[in-house]
């Protein structure tokens, strides 16, 4: 918010959104078969989720 990435009334929304993200995807790697590629999958996901909230200038 202080370097103007993100909109002090988008705080509560995106921090919901993320919340649950991260929960999908403890779930997700706790319930694979094979969780380091379950973890690798969800981490290139949520790096691209966070990438698309920085505003490109």
């Amino acid at each position: 918010m202080d370097e103007g990435f993100i909109a002090a009334g988008e705080m509560r929304s995106i921090n919901g959104l993320l919340s649950g993200a991260l929960q999908q995807a403890a779930l997700g790697i706790a319930a694979a078969n094979d969780p380091e590629a379950a973890r690798a999958d969800y981490t290139a996901g949520l790096d691209r989720i966070i990438e698309g909230l920085v505003r490109r200038t």
